[in-house]
């Protein structure tokens, strides 16, 4: 009886280490979920502007507690197949293997963009005949830019035309091409579509501060000063009478 209590009395203290060893790993856990978890929610916040910021942080959420509540599903099921301890080593190791597969991802990419809107759009040339059409949201829209660059600047051109994609995009455009003249290779041709004209309107209002310092430089580059913008509408019959 004795040698029985002397053993549970050995005990008690390694019980009591293991278990401010885990509080101390939970608490350390639990401020890495937390710091974490505001890190994703600012830069979301700071990568997107004013006028999408609502629905972009929406998608996000759904997109992060979707993963969570899948990852969850997973997780359990490695444990429950191979056992707690197998589940979070595997886990432990996935994420240091992860460290220098993210490194090039960095956080806060979109906090030194100016995106607020610029307003340096000029409003475009509608005809009579289609005013009225126009007028209701007609869509789909084509718009096409030319630009002429010598050839000693078209490497620039190109890395700046990149850059004039994503904001094409990420403002409404699609089936966004740049194209050369087969018989006048300093001639380029922009062309993407917004889904009507309304949508377009709007891109006029929203296009940020960022976009306009790229376009900047692409009017350095442009041989004849500025580049020539066109639109187009959806060629459409009106019944006659």
């Amino acid at each position: 009886s004795g040698e029985r209590h002397h053993q549970s009395a050995n005990k008690m203290p390694m019980k009591l280490t293991a278990f401010r060893a885990k509080g101390a790993a939970s608490a350390l856990g639990g401020l890495c979920w937390i710091a974490v978890l505001s890190s994703l929610n600012l830069s979301a916040q700071t990568a997107l502007p004013d006028w999408v910021r609502a629905r972009g942080l929406s998608v996000f959420l759904t997109v992060f507690f979707g993963a969570m509540s899948g990852g969850s599903l997973l997780w359990g099921q490695i444990a429950s197949l191979w056992g707690v301890e197998s589940a979070l080593l595997i886990a432990a190791a996935g994420a240091a293997a992860m460290v220098p597969l993210t490194w090039a991802f960095k956080l806060n990419q979109g906090e030194g963009m100016d995106l607020a809107p610029s307003a340096h759009w000029p409003q475009p040339v509608v005809a009579e005949e289609v005013a009225a059409d126009v007028e209701a949201d007609r869509g789909p829209v084509m718009i096409q830019v030319v630009y002429r660059i010598a050839p000693e600047n078209r490497s620039a051109f190109l890395s700046e035309m990149r850059l004039l994609r994503d904001a094409r995009r990420r403002s409404g455009g699609y089936s966004w091409t740049l194209m050369q003249d087969a018989a006048d290779p300093e001639r380029h041709v922009e062309t993407w579509f917004e889904a009507s004209w309304l949508q377009h309107m709007r891109h006029h209002a929203r296009v940020a501060g960022a976009d306009k310092e790229v376009q900047e430089r692409l009017r350095m580059l442009e041989k004849d000063g500025a580049p020539k913008v066109a639109h187009f509408v959806l060629a459409t019959q009106k019944p006659s009478g």
